[in-house]
């Protein structure tokens, strides 16, 4: 017997229960994959990973703080890792990865790092649909998202699973075996199941999936590795948000409390630019609480102009320099210039745009999940069950499960929709599956499904 068939078949015979029925059993495609999505991602890795070296070698041969040589090596690293270490992993992940299709599910065993099994019951998948060329092809469920950028598993990790919302089987051969083993169990699956639309949409079960234990809990776990991806590159822009704030506050002081000295310019500048036009830089000096600070500021033609020494051996004309320092922090400007007002409402501008848009995403990756935490921590249980499922495609994918619950003290029902972090769960999700919902009490609206959540309880 070929011992990489024997070893396929005993890694899914592992898994199988009783009574269940192995149909077939394979591989997904070996060596090395380009996908489309590489068209994008590879472009983007070299130039990523290109400014991370030269950042990293810039302030190791300009003798730069410590904290800016470790701030790169992260970012080195991560774009290593997307030049040329994703595709070692791939082809190591692919290696160690089996498929298997019974009578009841799809199996797809991972013992690479870890050993990993993931079973997706008939009823949870859409209709398969084969895509062949040659005796090689994919078998994919549902419809395709372009332009997916994962490479082994379809925002899952699932290895040859494309840019797919539910795994697609990339396999080099016994595609159409494979295609006629899925269609088989998926129709006896169907004919077995009960039509969700003929149940009544409040039949709740007596009790939920889950039995929990009373509020407070102790909650574990934590959100999809991604979301914490995200968490950790929205940190330097908070910091920028916050800093722009803080420097606002700063020239709401410097306005009032900023004391005039007499500045002399000592130097100026006139930078070309085909796209901006001329930029006209001046430099000056004053003398501030016993010391001389030098500053500089871009101005206009005429202020230009006239501080410009006509005569020779003539000094520059001397000008008024509004500044106000606080602890390590020192600001300066001419008011020949104009208003002193004109910076502080850039700013002020600026820090509304750039905060307001970053809030939306802190609300969805910081406070939102800390809310759906505590509803595992606080949160009063019941009985409910799913009622749809959905994907949202773009250039990544979003996963939702919508589910409709009663509250047991005033007996209304309530539907809702959560988004799902982790994608292998909505994949597994059946309609009118029994699930466990979470709710405020005092605003039952506000609600997540213990299931889907996120998080796990203690002792559950």
């Amino acid at each position: 017997m070929d011992p990489v068939y024997f070893k396929t078949q005993s890694e899914i015979q592992r898994e199988l229960s009783s009574g269940e029925k192995l149909l077939w059993s394979g591989r997904p495609r070996q060596g090395l994959r380009l996908n489309l999505s590489d068209l994008l991602v590879i472009p983007f890795s070299l130039v990523w990973c290109g400014f991370a070296i030269f950042w990293e070698t810039t302030v190791i041969k300009g003798h730069g703080p410590l904290l800016l040589k470790l701030w790169g090596i992260p970012f080195v690293v991560a774009g290593l890792y997307l030049v040329f270490g994703r595709f070692f992993v791939d082809v190591l992940t692919r290696a160690r990865t089996y498929y298997g299709v019974t009578n009841q599910r799809l199996v797809i065993v991972t013992d690479s790092f870890s050993r990993r099994v993931q079973t997706l019951p008939w009823q949870s998948l859409p209709k398969a649909t084969l895509i062949q060329r040659g005796d090689s092809g994919i078998i994919k469920f549902g419809p395709q998202i372009p332009f997916g950028l994962s490479r082994s598993g379809n925002f899952t990790g699932l290895p040859g699973s494309g840019a797919f919302p539910f795994p697609a089987l990339v396999l080099s051969d016994h595609v159409r075996e494979a295609h006629a083993a899925i269609t088989l169990a998926q129709e006896a699956a169907h004919r077995e199941e009960p039509s969700v639309a003929g149940r009544q949409t409040n039949d709740f079960p007596a009790t939920p999936a889950k039995l929990l234990p009373p509020p407070p809990r102790r909650v574990h776990g934590r959100l999809g590795g991604g979301l914490w991806f995200v968490r950790i590159f929205l940190l330097p822009h908070m910091l920028v948000g916050i800093g722009a704030v803080g420097y606002l506050v700063f020239l709401l002081l410097w306005l009032p409390f900023g004391v005039d000295y007499p500045a002399t310019v000592v130097g100026s500048k006139i930078s070309h630019s085909s796209k901006h036009g001329d930029t006209y830089t001046l430099r000056y000096r004053f003398e501030a609480r016993g010391e001389t600070r030098f500053d500089s500021v871009s101005v206009g033609w005429p202020v230009y102009q006239a501080c410009q020494n006509q005569i020779p051996g003539q000094t520059y004309p001397t000008l008024t320099a509004h500044y106000f320092g606080l602890g390590p922090l020192h600001h300066s400007a001419l008011r020949e210039v104009g208003s002193l007002w004109s910076e502080i409402g850039f700013l002020t501008l600026w820090a509304a745009f750039w905060n307001g848009v970053l809030s939306i995403f802190v609300y969805l990756i910081w406070v939102k999940p800390v809310r759906v935490r505590a509803l595992y921590k606080y949160g009063a249980s019941t009985s409910g069950k799913l009622l749809n499922k959905r994907v949202r495609t773009g250039k990544s994918a979003t996963f939702y499960v919508s589910y409709e619950f009663n509250d047991p003290a005033s007996g209304s029902r309530y539907e809702s929709e959560i988004q799902v972090w982790r994608a292998g769960e909505w994949q597994e999700a059946v309609f009118g599956q029994p699930v466990t919902v979470l709710f405020a009490q005092n605003h039952p609206k506000r609600s997540t499904v213990y299931e889907f959540g996120g998080y796990r309880i203690e002792g559950v």
